[in-house]
């Protein structure tokens, strides 16, 4: 019988996907299923759809300002859903045990509402078109766990380590070649929309880091010694 084990760094690090889902993940899947569900046996009628959805010619010519966040909850088709749900789920839990849920609930919702945003000023020249979903802090999450984990591993079963950084950029890759494919303009825009604001989010947190380090650096000195005095070390 064949070995299947693998030969794995004993340093690697790796990233816990999916898993029982941490408090404020757990929230978000139940809350997202059962308004969707809702909407389905319920009937919801059409037009209270038209108002908690975001379409351009009512949140700007109508002034019905609330629809960017309204609409982050509420999901128009099976495939949006069920593709938020599995990332949310997968990556959302990663990120909540990273950040801590209070982090985690403000990127979710913040990344989602700009990019139904941007969704909605591309959606200018199409006013009527209604968009709905989290599928901009679907796009945000997988660009935040391949800043987040870039050297760490995802170890499926039966599956060969694979970099985290790939696999979600592989995945976002594949999200907007479906778009263009199918053109989903105003979908590519929302997910567009959603992976900048999680590079604005992380930005600052990052560049804080990279000055704290900078400033260590400079604390330390090179002398020389060592070995054979054959070369600096620093002190």
């Amino acid at each position: 019988m064949l070995d299947r084990r693998l030969p794995i760094d004993p340093n690697a690090r790796f990233v816990r996907l999916g898993g029982r889902p941490p408090r404020i993940t757990m929230a978000l899947l139940i809350a997202q299923l059962a308004v969707f569900l809702l909407f389905v046996f319920a009937d919801a009628p059409t037009w209270l759809t038209e108002h908690l959805a975001l379409s351009a010619s009512k949140a700007l010519g109508l002034f019905e300002v609330w629809q960017p966040v309204t609409a982050l909850w509420i999901h128009l088709g099976l495939r949006s859903l069920v593709f938020d749900l599995v990332v949310l789920w997968l990556f959302g839990s990663a990120l909540e045990r990273w950040w801590g849920g209070r982090r985690f609930a403000v990127f979710w919702g913040v990344t989602g509402v700009v990019g139904l945003v941007v969704g909605m000023l591309v959606g200018m020249a199409k006013p009527t078109a209604l968009m709905a979903g989290s599928q901009g802090s679907a796009v945000a999450m997988l660009i935040a766990s391949a800043i987040i984990f870039p050297a760490h591993l995802i170890h499926l079963r039966t599956i060969i380590p694979i970099k985290a950084t790939l696999v979600c950029l592989l995945m976002v890759g594949f999200v907007l070649l479906g778009g263009v494919i199918s053109r989903l303009w105003l979908d590519i825009a929302i997910q567009l929309g959603g992976g900048l604001a999680a590079v604005a989010f992380l930005g600052p947190r990052r560049l804080i880091q990279q000055w704290r380090v900078k400033r260590m650096k400079k604390k330390l000195h090179v002398i020389g010694g060592g070995k054979n005095d054959s070369g600096p070390y620093l002190n």
